[in-house]
């Protein structure tokens, strides 16, 4: 396996409808907006995962555990509840076609594996309706650790996002150290 490669077989689909506040005057999406709506997407893919972990009888580890026994969903603010910090380092949006207000959008999420500290995702956004690209982007987030230290190693509580459940349902330490 490469140190790094798209796993497009964990990819999630978040659709939405672009609301007036997220136009301007002439009914079309301001830019900015789809940097927001990838954010989103993320936020929804992160439950998605977390969900199919837990249908998998997913040990998980530390506050994790505490968060999911609670009924709660595991999503960017449960990652930070549990001490996790994500310092965003690249963006970028690649837009082809304007979105408008009413329009039904479906935002495509596919995570990138690594074995660094680095939560990478890539997103493709289409017209749900005609299946019209309009815009292409990644994101990349560096992870803070509880402590406040910048991670040099993806922490074995991420795999999850990954798709890698151990067979055995282990904690996550053992089956993503590398």
């Amino acid at each position: 396996m490469n140190d790094e490669e798209w796993l497009t077989n964990r990819a999630i689909v978040h659709r939405l409808r672009v609301r007036y506040a997220e136009t301007d005057k002439a009914g079309i999406v301001y830019h900015a907006n789809f940097l927001i709506w990838f954010h989103e997407a993320r936020d929804a893919a992160f439950r998605a995962w977390a969900e199919d972990a837990t249908r998998k009888r997913y040990k998980w580890s530390g506050h994790f555990q505490e968060i999911v026994a609670r009924g709660r969903a595991i999503g960017s603010d449960s990652l930070e509840e549990a001490g996790y910090r994500f310092l965003v380092v690249d963006t970028s949006c690649h837009h082809v076609s304007p979105a408008r207000y009413g329009d039904e959008l479906d935002i495509t999420v596919v995570p990138r594996r690594t074995n660094v500290a680095k939560l990478m995702f890539g997103y493709k956004v289409l017209n749900a309706k005609t299946g019209r690209r309009l815009a292409e982007g990644n994101t990349a987030s560096v992870i803070i650790n509880p402590a406040g230290q910048m991670l040099v190693r993806m922490p074995a509580e991420f795999a999850w996002i990954f798709g890698e459940f151990p067979a055995d349902s282990e904690p996550a330490a053992k089956a993503y150290a590398r």
